[in-house]
């Protein structure tokens, strides 16, 4: 039953998000009444989820023989938890308590090692730390996404828990001269009774393996004696970090530990800048000229962009 209201909740807050999101496509600053209207009700049905959840969660507690703990509805905020730790902040504190010297770890870390994917051997700190709660790790990784500006628009692609890689088939393409279209599909045009020579596409495979990005947090005491606080500062701080960096290796990245980068992949074409343009700089022109070099697949990506880079041309 908890999962299922959580699921629910989840659902409420993607309401909300696309509210939100639509008005910033929109380029509005402000809400319709029909929108205000909309969050409200959302507001009001997450409210009452979530004095739900916390009834189911203290039951399950007294089940399980642990201790209830009163729960305040601002350390709910930052996320419900379908697991052992009410909130991000109570499993932080259950790791920073098991790493003194002689402490007795949470048992519920190990709960949380239990429940994940076989194969994973990091239930212990000197294997490799403690496993973050699932709910956690997803919440987490929507901070990421939502606050990257690459990331967020590349290609997922997700694969099982075990997996460390993947690897797929593809079209091995690496020109668009006649005859290396498709990895060698070939058009004729053809007299009556004409003949054509007889071509097939060349496969190849992409290797793609999991590389590893951390963020180091420092917390005071003051901080990780507040798991409400811990629960609203960690993942936040964490999550613009990733972001950054996630974008940063997008752009720039060299392929080794770490995403080949745009501007150092061979299939990368530099558009040249405007004559009498400074060094340094970024111009319309640019964005323009680079527009026009986009194969026609990919224009309908940036159309709107175009638009908007247009007219503030004109304007100009």
């Amino acid at each position: 039953m908890i999962s299922e209201n959580k699921d629910k909740r989840n659902k409420l807050l993607d309401s909300w998000d696309f509210i939100l999101r639509t008005m910033e496509k929109e380029k509005r600053a402000t809400l319709t009444a029909d929108e205000d209207r909309k969050i409200r009700d959302l507001k009001e049905k997450i409210a009452a989820l979530d004095q739900t959840i916390i009834r189911e969660d203290e039951l399950r507690d007294l089940k399980n023989g642990w201790e209830p703990v009163s729960t305040s509805m601002a350390s709910r905020s930052s996320g419900y938890s379908g697991g052992p730790f009410r909130n991000f902040g109570d499993q932080l504190q259950a790791v920073q308590r098991a790493a003194f010297r002689g402490s007795q770890p949470d048992a519920r870390l190990f709960e949380v090692a239990e429940r994940a994917a076989s194969g994973m051997n990091e239930s212990s700190p000197a294997e490799g730390a403690f496993l973050v709660q699932s709910d956690f790790s997803t919440q987490l990784l929507d901070r990421v996404y939502a606050a990257s500006q690459v990331a967020s628009r590349c290609q997922h692609i997700p694969i099982s828990g075990s997996a460390n890689g993947i690897k797929m088939p593809r079209l091995d393409e690496s020109s668009r001269a006649t005859g290396s279209r498709f990895g060698g599909v070939t058009g004729y045009w053809i007299a009556e009774a004409g003949s054509i020579s007889g071509t097939k596409p060349k496969l190849a495979s992409t290797e793609l393996n999991l590389k590893k990005v951390a963020a180091l947090v420092y917390s005071t005491d003051e901080l990780l004696a507040d798991s409400a606080a811990l629960s609203s500062f960690v993942p936040r701080v964490a999550g613009a970090e990733l972001a950054w960096q996630l974008d940063n290796r997008i752009i720039n990245g060299s392929g080794v530990g770490c995403p080949l980068g745009i501007i150092n992949a061979p299939a990368s074409i530099e558009v040249p800048k405007d004559g009498a343009q400074a060094a340094d700089t970024v111009i319309i022109e640019n964005v323009l000229a680079m527009y026009g070099r986009l194969p026609a697949s990919s224009i309908t990506l940036v159309q709107d962009s175009f638009e908007f880079l247009s007219k503030r041309k004109a304007l100009l």
